[in-house]
């Protein structure tokens, strides 16, 4: 697979066919597909996921070749059709093509399946570092939050007190059977 820098800074534009004219007698055209580059200051984001095949006509996903399935795409100078499979395979959009690849917008999905594992770590660390409740309405920890885990919703202080409530129901209940073990 031959590969377009992204250092170089070109993108491939289009396909143009190319007359060649053999001795000035015999004017016998041979078409001949040629591929041509052009310098940009600002290619599109998309070759930062696809790659040119040698054949110089199709453009393969580079996240979908990661998990070795074989997808290729006509490429005819323009980059809508990888575009749609890029947005609509892997979330990934021109706003995010940098700072959010695919890895990333997985690593959001799993976090917000971990919802509850990650309020209970909150509510123990809040516990052993007698953190007030009210800093679950603090503008700066919310940002806090959104940056290490976009997906996360931080918790209102009332259900962090109902969680505290129910561990301590929870915590009454097993230390009294453990006492009416004991005693018996």
């Amino acid at each position: 697979m031959s590969r377009i820098s992204s250092k170089d800074k070109c993108k491939v534009s289009n396909i143009r066919k190319r007359v060649h004219v053999e001795n000035n007698s015999t004017t016998s055209e041979q078409e001949e597909t040629q591929l041509t580059i052009k310098s940009s200051n600002n290619p599109s984001y998309v070759w930062h996921h696809f790659t040119i095949l040698d054949d110089k006509i199709h453009a393969q996903c580079q996240i979908c070749d990661r998990k070795e399935k074989n997808i290729k795409y006509i490429f005819h100078g323009t980059t809508s059709n990888m575009i749609y499979h890029l947005e609509n395979k892997h979330g990934i959009t021109k706003n995010n093509s940098t700072g959010d690849d695919f890895f990333e917008v997985a690593h959001r999905k799993a976090a917000y399946k971990k919802q509850p594992i990650i309020e209970i770590a909150m509510l123990t660390w809040m516990i052993d570092n007698c953190q007030p409740l009210y800093l679950l309405r603090s503008k700066s920890f919310k940002s806090f939050m959104e940056v290490a885990l976009p997906k996360f919703k931080v918790p209102s202080d009332d259900k962090i007190r109902r969680m505290i409530n129910n561990a301590y129901i929870q915590s009454t209940r097993q230390l009294t059977k453990l006492l009416q073990n004991t005693y018996s």
